[in-house]
């Protein structure tokens, strides 16, 4: 039997470590198994997923089959405006891909399963998002599926920065500030626009995931009255940030791998130095969360060690 041949039944193993190592070989065997690569993309497993990304971002640069993820989101490298009011300041992130949803029962289960722990899921809540984890918990999923927790200025653009509305030409922005450019000046002073290259408006800065009105049937907050999580995926599409993650508000709080220090944000300023002791930031709120805590900018410290029953969770970066 043919070495792509061996590949290509490898991708239908049981075995997600096998199905993995199947896309990485295809990988190298060139673009003409771009197909079957792709396929990947829908696997249960993250770090099956996780391979066929890799994999696909060296095969096809141009990234185009991106439109086929179906459990990341990918958002674009630029700047964004992070935190708001007097906190608002510009942040650049390099192009990451974040978790469209929450991690769950039954993956935080799978993973437990394969480090030789039992965990018990209760019932009908297998696709529910995990809670009452620690960071040190999150982080540990994290390494076991080849991905990492999200930084919290990765956490805050992808929940709020929609680099596709507010986007106009020079000449556009010139005859606008001729006749009401007061306006547009207060957008951008307030980050609600942010000014880029040439003249062009790239993005603009949502307070809620959807938009700038809190609606409680696109998110699980206190004002829905469930008192406890939903599936991931309940609110979708209705509630999701503009790159197109669900559940990114409400339901759980999600755990960032950032110490929690004064803005403006730094990456390198060691908040992002996961060997470091002290209060990590999550993001994000939960199902017993109010309506002002649900915003995109809002950011609470939390004791790495602590898993607040039914309140902590996280997603998933790349």
């Amino acid at each position: 039997m043919t070495t792509d041949k061996i590949a290509l039944e490898g991708l239908q193993d049981h075995n997600f470590r096998t199905r993995a190592a199947a896309v990485a070989a295809l990988a190298q065997l060139g673009e003409r198994f771009v197909e079957p690569i792709i396929e990947m993309l829908a696997d249960d497993c993250p770090q099956v997923r996780v391979a066929a990304i890799h994999a696909l971002e060296k095969l096809r640069p141009d990234g185009a089959w991106r439109e086929h993820l179906v459990y990341e989101c990918y958002v674009p490298a630029g700047w964004f405006i992070m935190g708001e009011d007097d906190k608002a300041h510009e942040v650049y992130l390099d192009a990451f891909y974040v978790g469209k949803y929450p991690v769950t029962n039954i993956e935080y289960k799978r993973y437990m399963g394969d480090i030789g722990h039992a965990l018990e899921v209760p019932k009908g809540q297998a696709s529910h998002p995990v809670a009452g984890i620690s960071w040190y918990d999150a982080r540990g999923y994290a390494a076991w599926a080849g991905m990492r927790l999200l930084t919290e200025a990765e956490w805050e653009k992808a929940a709020s920065w929609d680099e596709g509305r507010g986007a106009r030409n020079k000449k556009q922005e010139k005859r606008q500030e001729a006749g009401g450019g007061g306006h547009l000046r207060h957008l951008i002073a307030t980050g609600r626009l942010v000014k880029g290259e040439a003249g062009t408006l790239p993005g603009r800065k949502r307070k809620y995931p959807w938009g700038d009105e809190f609606d409680g049937t696109k998110c699980n907050t206190i004002r829905a009255g469930i008192g406890g999580t939903t599936p991931v995926g309940k609110y979708s599409p209705e509630g999701n940030s503009p790159c197109g993650c669900a559940d990114i508000v409400g339901n759980v709080w999600e755990w960032t791998s950032s110490l929690y220090k004064e803005y403006p944000y730094q990456a390198d300023d060691g908040r992002e130095d996961m060997s470091l002791s002290g209060s990590r930031v999550v993001r994000g709120g939960s199902f017993f969360s109010y309506v002002g805590v649900a915003r995109c900018a809002y950011r609470l410290r939390y004791d790495p060690y602590g898993r607040r029953s039914w309140f902590w969770g996280c997603r998933m970066g790349l």
